[in-house]
């Protein structure tokens, strides 16, 4: 495992992260949004008992969304940590690696360095193996993320809707708007963390 390899990985965690903050921050965002349409519809002059509902759904899909990248960024936590302890491992590997090699040359017995290098080898194994399952958490809880997406895409095309039928006033109608972007946003975020996934 060569150090370029290593730095790129990390990089790509970096930039997932960042992605993954994003998106929470705009899942944040709708909820807010959405939390204010309720109380501006509730004390709209006209009933719109859709529209608040709605607004109240659109809350319950920020927070699983919340939820779910909070998943992520677990994830990515640990495989920052589990890279770490995988780029350690390649540096005891090639210390022992050097130290076999002298052994050698010197015609002592590397018997003992022999476990040791035995050892290092299936410690690195597994780390790689754990990393490889982590980043395929990732992938699936960004799956879930985007599956929720598409609900939210539905909820706020609901509340478009909910507030021209209700001959509410443009402020409504105004909300229902910043809640599709703010949707389409984290869209955008999501499909942008995928594919920093892709080899």
């Amino acid at each position: 495992m060569n150090r370029g390899w290593r730095d790129a990985e990390l990089l790509r965690v970096v930039r997932l992260n960042e992605a993954i903050k994003a998106v929470s921050e705009a899942s944040r965002q709708v909820y807010t949004i959405a939390l204010n349409a309720m109380f501006a519809a509730r004390q709209s002059q006209v009933r719109v008992p859709g529209f608040t509902r709605v607004t109240e759904e659109l809350r319950v899909f920020s927070q699983r969304l919340d939820r779910s990248v909070v998943e992520v960024g677990g994830s990515l936590g640990q495989m920052v940590r589990v890279g770490a302890e995988l780029a350690k491992q390649a540096r005891r590997g090639r210390h022992f690696e050097r130290a076999d090699t002298g052994c050698r040359r010197q015609g002592t017995s590397p018997a003992l360095l022999a476990g040791v290098l035995a050892a290092q080898r299936a410690r690195q194994g597994e780390c790689a193996r754990l990393l490889e399952n982590l980043r395929h958490a990732v992938v699936e809880a960004l799956g879930r993320a985007l599956r929720l997406c598409g609900i939210g895409e539905q909820l706020a095309v609901l509340c478009k809707v909910e507030a021209q039928a209700g001959g509410v006033n443009a402020e409504l109608d105004a909300v229902a708007v910043r809640l599709q972007q703010a949707i389409a946003e984290i869209l955008i975020r999501l499909n942008g963390a995928r594919a920093l996934l892709k080899p």
